[in-house]
């Protein structure tokens, strides 16, 4: 158990990031509403947004908690009695179920990684979009969230719509179609309940990427506080890739609207 527990500490450090709002969970309710925000993450402990200071949640705790984890899933422990052994087992039940659900969005990650870019002739827009995703795969060193709860937007009626990512607090939408296309993609950044949005361009469709990019900016500027917003355009494409270039610009403003 314990060097099972060492392998999830691990994967908890590398995925959780300063900035990420985890969704308050319980097996018995799912998701009631509402979420806490992560300050810090240290060898020892995770660092979680709590009134006006940030409260310490230990190592220690996580793997006296992670010892009941299958068992709470399976029901034969309740919240209730997790509670009796941890003042913070709310946060540590949302956290793993968090990594849990980013074990399963990283899934696909390998075909991202590894997937060739093939002739636009042979491809739709949905695989020229995944030259983007390649890229942010590569800036975020496996860490963004393709999948789950936290891409979702609630429109209040059908299904949910989706961003394509997050990273942190950051919700990103990756385009490579026609710039009225693209304008409603930005409404899914607005809407999206995290604070700060990132607009990627891929320029396979549109006539003049310039002004496409400039009229999401006027549009984004209209709706977010200053400074918590990007929009980026790609100089490769699904035809041509750059990725080492993208990766690098895009993993220096993902930095710079982290610490906005």
């Amino acid at each position: 158990m314990n060097n099972n527990f060492e392998g999830v500490w691990s994967d908890i450090r590398k995925r959780l990031m300063s900035g990420t709002l985890v969704r308050y969970w319980s097996a018995e309710e799912g998701y009631a509403g509402g979420s806490f925000q992560i300050d810090d993450v240290d060898s020892a402990a995770v660092i979680v947004q709590h009134g006006q200071m940030g409260r310490r949640v230990s190592k220690r705790d996580f793997q006296y908690l992670f010892a009941f984890w299958d068992a709470y899933n399976r029901g034969t422990i309740g919240r209730a009695e997790l509670r009796k052994r941890s003042e913070n087992a709310t946060y540590i039940l949302s956290i793993l179920q968090w990594r849990d659900e980013a074990q399963i969005s990283a899934a696909p990650t390998p075909r991202i990684s590894s997937v060739s870019i093939p002739p636009q002739s042979e491809t739709g827009l949905a695989e020229l979009g995944e030259y983007g995703k390649r890229v942010l795969h590569e800036a975020t060193e496996g860490r963004a969230v393709l999948h789950g709860p936290s891409v979702e937007i609630d429109y209040g009626a059908g299904p949910p719509a989706r961003v394509d990512a997050t990273v942190g607090d950051i919700a990103i939408e990756i385009e490579s179609r026609v710039s009225k296309q693209v304008r409603g993609a930005v409404l899914d950044l607005i809407c999206h309940p995290y604070p700060k949005k990132l607009l990627v361009l891929l320029p396979d469709h549109m006539t003049n990427r310039g002004i496409a990019a400039e009229q999401c900016r006027n549009i984004l500027e209209r709706f977010c506080p200053d400074g918590f917003f990007r929009v980026l355009v790609l100089k490769g494409s699904g035809v041509n890739p750059q990725l080492d270039e993208d990766a690098a610009i895009m993993a220096a403003v993902l930095a710079d609207l982290r610490s906005a």
